[in-house]
């Protein structure tokens, strides 16, 4: 059978520190490096932020749709955690391509 996509897809939860998180769903062509990165902030297990990174188009965006609820210790955590995370995921070995997946 012959694919005319052949995507990987994970997921991720991140802990920051005691009340926020970050989980990451990480979509990769097979055998290629990362294309697209979708994250939510969480807070206490309420989503609190967005995270988008596109490689295509070389373009991310991050946003903290509650601000007032962060003080300034906890956007500066997720801040980092979340630039953090974003370079361990795309600097990531790529798997190789498994024979009997080509």
């Amino acid at each position: 059978m012959e694919y005319t996509s052949d995507i990987r897809r994970r997921e991720t939860i991140v802990e920051i520190n005691s009340t926020l998180s970050a989980n990451y769903t990480i979509s990769q062509p097979t055998g290629q490096p990362v294309s697209h990165i979708n994250g939510t902030l969480l807070q206490n297990a309420k989503r609190i932020g967005t995270i988008n990174v596109d490689i295509a188009s070389n373009s991310s965006y991050v946003s903290l749709e509650q601000f007032a609820s962060l003080n300034h210790a906890d956007r500066k955590a997720a801040l980092s955690g979340i630039s953090d995370h974003l370079e361990a995921i795309l600097t990531e070995a790529v798997p190789p391509v498994e024979p009997e997946n080509q």
